[in-house]
């Protein structure tokens, strides 16, 4: 008897830990820019596992406006807005819902669009300064054949966080500027 439930303990443990996957950002965000990406056919509108990772930074109090663009008619193109970053699929859990900690909105058929789906867009006000996530998924669409849907994702209203290594740069100058003042002052 202990060995049946040792099994079946274990099966539960493993096929927990199987839907845990590290999450790899596609890209950052920037204001207006359409960012392209695709996703596989397979993934449903809740499978954190399967979906396609963006973030962007916006300011608290900021008005952002996050849409997606199907390329592909047959796409039934949906996403999830959370407040923060994630490193792994299980901070979610098996799928996505309302409750997962920092959701903002479900996206799916705000845009009409030829053919039988809408695009997504939803449109928020940041309630903090910081780093948010887009997760695109896949709501009810067919196979497309390939096996993957293409789509653009934009955003508007957000900042353009420079990286740390434009920061440096920035700094560098400025600190050889005020070396160069100096100079012609003594």
């Amino acid at each position: 008897m202990k060995s049946k439930f040792a099994i079946a303990a274990t099966a539960a443990w493993l096929s927990s830990a199987a839907i845990a996957a590290p999450i790899s950002y596609n890209a950052t965000l920037t204001d207006g820019v359409a960012a392209s990406g695709s996703i596989a056919a397979a993934n449903t509108s809740a499978d954190p596992v399967g979906a396609e990772y963006y973030r962007f930074f916006a300011n608290a109090g900021d008005s952002v406006t996050v849409f997606g663009t199907r390329l592909e008619n047959s796409y039934d193109m949906a996403f999830w807005l959370f407040s923060g970053l994630f490193t792994d699929t299980d901070q979610f859990g098996a799928t996505f819902n309302t409750g997962d900690a920092g959701f903002i909105a479900f996206g799916d058929d705000e845009i009409p669009h030829p053919g039988p789906f809408g695009d997504p867009s939803e449109t928020f006000v940041a309630a903090t300064t910081g780093l948010y996530t887009v997760a695109v998924t896949n709501f009810q669409s067919g196979d497309s054949g390939d096996g993957q849907f293409a789509f653009q994702l934009t955003a508007n209203g957000i900042q353009n966080v420079p990286e740390p290594g434009s920061l440096l740069l920035a700094g560098l100058g400025l600190f050889g500027l005020a070396g160069v003042r100096r100079r012609r002052a003594g």
